[in-house]
Formats: C-alpha cells, structure tokens, sequence
C-alpha cells in the first residue's frame, strides 16, 4: 500500500440525530435472529477519554476531504469502548441520503453504537479498484485509524453495513485483510465472489424478489439463492439451511455450521424493490411491495450485529 499522507481536518456541525423519529417507525412483531450470540470478549477501557462531537467531519485523504456523519450514543463518555459500524451509501448517493433511508445513525446511536456514514467520491465506491480512481478501501483503513484515534471503539466489534454498490463494497471490506469487520450486512447486493480461506465474518443479506437493479433471479454473479449458498459453502456451512418465516411476505434461510461460529443469512423480501426496507424511501416507492414497506431492515442489521463480537478467523491457529 502507497504512504497515505493522512492529515485530519475536522469541521464538525452539530446536526441532530432525529431520535425522536424512531418513534413515528412502525414496530412490528419481535424479529430478532434467534441464534445464541456469541460470548462478546471484555474490552480495556481508553484512558485518557477519547471525545469527539456528533455531526459531520472530514478527513483530508490523498489530498482531498472525505466527509462522513458521526452518530454517538447518548451517554457516551470516551472511556468505555463502543462497538462501530460503517454504514455506505449506494450508487449515486450520499451519506445524508443513505442515512436518512436506513435512519441507521439514530436507531444505532439508541442501541449503543457509534455509527459513522461516510461519503464516496462520486457517483460510487470504487470496488474494482479501477486505475485513475479514489482508494476507497486504503480510505476506509484510514479513517478506521481516525476514529481510532478519536474515539473509544471496541476492536472486536466494528461492522460494515451497505446498500447496492455500498453493500458491494461493505462485503469486499469484510473479506479483506486486516480482517477487521466482526460481522457484515449486505442489502440490495450480491456478496463477493470469494474470500481468502481462513476468513468467515458471519453475514446477513437481505434481497427483494422485485429489484430491477440487482435481480433477484439472476446476474452476472448469479440470483440470490445461488450466490448466497456459493458463499455459504465458501464459509463451511451445512449446506441445508433452515427456512425460518419472519413476517408476512418475508421468508429467512439460515446457515448454520460455519466455520468459527459464524452463519451466513437471506431474508428474502417479497415484491421488495431496489430500496432499504422498511425506511422512509421505501414507504413512498411507487411499485413497492406492503412487505419493503413494513420489514424493518434497520432493526434487523442492529440485531446481527449484537449477536457477533471478535474476529476468530482473522488469527487462525497455526
């Protein structure tokens, strides 16, 4: 990797987290995953505290300022570590619109954990690592010091969440070393064609049976159910998933038995369009089914993600 001549630059905005907006959400029945979570390791505290203010910042990162929105817990005092999740818009998108269609800063600030949204250069992530383009994952490296640096993080909890091309690029991250993404969630996405053998970050898809973008039935990579059970089997999981309903119109298939504990997840949205369920965007989508509308993915993604700590698979037993 080149040198990355990182210097910080923190314009930080006080925006608000629109907490109160949880409570216009609909909430449905409990769809928590049931699987038993795994043992969270005790964390060190930070001494000193590590403070920073919610709102927007920026790092300056090969010589141009990359943006991102931090979301903080309520209560958050700097010194005991908080688990992280990075949160990636989709093609043609940007941090405040992805966030305001997920709503994942203020559900994941209320349920305990730093949420930080950064901004692509546009109009994308740069996935293939095309020549002539930004570096986003050596970017995403050095932001992930950043926050490090600023912030109290629990190391065995940062996780990676995307929609579309950011729900591409979130599952290229997690199978990249360092292998620092404990788990990974990927919507409206088709997962990575492989990932190095001793990596096996449990994984949650969620896809609808009506996108157009990235069809359900079928692509370049293959439809849903055939790449979900490539990269199940790519992870050594039993190769019979369990068919668990979820709620009117969505249907889960777990698999289970993989590698270090993890499990790999697709919770199949019926009608569901190219939108994150059960967000503002998805409400107002023209075609969209009652099930996107109604199906909180948010939620869902909290959930996975409280359910898996550590990184077995990221020092594997020589």
């Amino acid at each position: 990797m080149s040198s990355l001549d990182v210097r910080r630059r923190r314009g930080f905005v006080a925006v608000g987290l629109a907490v109160a907006s949880l409570a216009l959400s609909p909430v449905g029945p409990d769809l928590a995953l049931a699987a038993p979570a795994r043992q969270k390791p005790a964390a060190p505290s930070c001494a000193p505290a590590r403070m920073a203010q919610a709102g927007a910042g920026a790092l300056v990162f090969e010589g141009q300022a990359r943006s991102y929105l931090l979301a903080l817990p309520s209560g958050y005092d700097g010194r005991r570590p908080y688990p992280l999740i990075l949160d990636f818009h989709g093609h043609n998108g940007s941090k405040e619109k992805h966030d305001a269609a997920t709503q994942m800063s203020a559900k994941g600030a209320a349920r305990g954990f730093i949420v930080v949204t950064p901004d692509a250069i546009p109009p994308n992530w740069n996935v293939r690592e095309e020549a002539g383009r930004a570096h986003d994952f050596a970017f995403v490296e050095a932001l992930l010091a950043e926050l490090g640096a600023t912030l109290c993080i629990d190391e065995a909890r940062i996780y990676a969440a995307g929609f579309s091309n950011g729900s591409a690029f979130a599952g290229l991250l997690a199978c990249r070393p360092p292998n620092r993404f404990a788990a990974v969630a990927m919507a409206a996405g088709t997962p990575p064609l492989t990932c190095p053998k001793d990596v096996a970050p449990p994984t949650l898809f969620i896809r609808g049976t009506g996108d157009l973008t990235v069809p359900y039935q079928g692509g370049v990579l293959g439809g849903a159910l055939t790449s979900t059970a490539r990269y199940a089997a790519a992870y050594g999981c039993s190769p019979d998933p369990a068919h668990e309903p979820v709620m009117a119109g969505v249907e889960r298939l777990r698999y289970g038995g993989c590698r270090d504990g993890g499990e790999v997840i697709l919770d199949t949205v019926e009608g569901g369009a190219h939108v994150w369920a059960g967000g503002p965007k998805a409400a107002l989508m023209p075609g969209n089914s009652e099930a996107s509308r109604s199906f909180p993915a948010t939620d869902e993604v909290l959930s996975f993600f409280e359910r898996h700590a550590g990184r077995p698979w990221a020092h594997p037993a020589s």
